[in-house]
C-alpha cells in the first residue's frame, strides 16, 4: 500500500477511534475527511462529470477491446484521427437533429445525397468496415472525443520522443 495512503489511514484511525462504533452521521463525516485528505494528497482522481466519463470508458474500450494502443496509433496518420473525430461529431449532430427517425443514421451511411458530405469525412486511409455511427447522439459524441483524446496521446508521445531524440544527440556529438 503506499505510504501516504497508509500515513492518513493511521492518522484518521488514531485520531477518531476505530475500536468504537460509529454512527451514520459520525461515519460519514469521518470518510467525507478521509477522501478529503486523499484528494488534497493528490491521491484521488478528480471527479469526473458523467461525459468525460464517458469519454475515458470509451477510449478505455478502444485500447482494451479493439487494440488501438499508442504503439497501434504511432503508425497511423494524425489527420485521420480528427477527420474521423469530425466525422463522429457530425454524425452525432445528425443523430440529434433527427431523433425522431430511427433510421437516420441507416439513410446517412447509404447513399442518401443530403449526408454525403458527412461520408466523405471518414480518413480516406481507414476502412469504412470501422466506421459504426449510432443513432444515439451522444454515443457519437463519445466516439468522437474518444479519437480527440487518441490524438491528443499521439501527440504527446510525438513530443515526448522529439525531446528524448534532442537529449540523444546531445551524447552523440
Amino acid at each position: 500500500m503506499n505510504t501516504q495512503i497508509q500515513q492518513i489511514i493511521d492518522r484518521f484511525t488514531t485520531a477518531h477511534g476505530y475500536n468504537r462504533w460509529l454512527d451514520a452521521s459520525e461515519l460519514e463525516q469521518l470518510l467525507n475527511n478521509f477522501v478529503e485528505e486523499l484528494r488534497k494528497a493528490g491521491l484521488l482522481m478528480p471527479t469526473l462529470s458523467p461525459g468525460a466519463l464517458a469519454l475515458c470508458q470509451e477510449r478505455e474500450r478502444q485500447i482494451s477491446q479493439k487494440g488501438y494502443t499508442a504503439q497501434h496509433d504511432h503508425f497511423q496518420p494524425l489527420l485521420g484521427f480528427i477527420q474521423a473525430a469530425l466525422y463522429y461529431t457530425e454524425c452525432g449532430f445528425f443523430a440529434y437533429r433527427h431523433r425522431d427517425d430511427s433510421d437516420c443514421i441507416e439513410r446517412m451511411v447509404s447513399d442518401d445525397p443530403q449526408s454525403k458530405d458527412i461520408r466523405n469525412k471518414w480518413p480516406f486511409v481507414w476502412d469504412k468496415a470501422n466506421r459504426k455511427p449510432s443513432n444515439n447522439a451522444i454515443f457519437n459524441f463519445t466516439k468522437a472525443g474518444a479519437l480527440l483524446a487518441a490524438t491528443i496521446d499521439k501527440l504527446m508521445d510525438e513530443d515526448a520522443f522529439r525531446e528524448w531524440y534532442n537529449q540523444q544527440k546531445q551524447f552523440v556529438k
